[in-house]
């Protein structure tokens, strides 16, 4: 899942101010 950088899809998931793996 692409997101804007620095936020991540879901808090806990990918981490804050990173991009998510999913």
């Amino acid at each position: 899942m692409q997101k804007a950088p620095g936020v991540a899809a879901v808090p806990g998931s990918g981490g804050k101010g990173q991009e998510g793996g999913s």
